[in-house]
């Protein structure tokens, strides 16, 4: 039988010599969900010496998220807070196109990453 993540059944055991009944083994069954981040891209574009905020999500995982920039390409005058995914800031200039950067999640041992765009008009 399953319920609540729990998967129960008897086995028979027994010896040559001896039957000792059915013992029950309980398994617990773990989610394994795995780590994404849910925000697409493009973020919503900015406007020059307005403050802008924007937080991104992440789903799955084992504990909490850290975020983390890594690769540059963020407009000049936002920052990513590591712990709340929250890009925020007062963008310093407009930009050509849209300004690219890469940010990675990790919770636990996992990490993944992904590739986002604002547009600072």
């Amino acid at each position: 039988t399953v319920d609540d993540g729990r998967m129960s059944c008897e086995v028979p055991a027994q010896r040559l010599d001896r039957d000792f009944g059915a013992l029950q083994f309980i398994l617990f069954v773990a989610s394994s969900s795995s780590l994404s981040i849910a925000t697409t891209s493009p973020l919503a574009g900015a406007q020059v010496r307005v403050p802008y905020s924007v937080t991104l999500a992440a789903s799955g995982g084992s504990s909490s998220y850290k975020w983390k920039l890594i690769s540059s390409g963020l407009p000049r005058g936002l920052k990513l807070n590591k712990k709340t995914g929250t890009i925020s800031g007062k963008p310093k200039r407009p930009a050509i196109g849209a300004d690219s950067f890469q940010v990675q999640v990790s919770s636990g041992s996992d990490k993944t990453a992904a590739t986002f765009s604002i547009s600072v008009t």
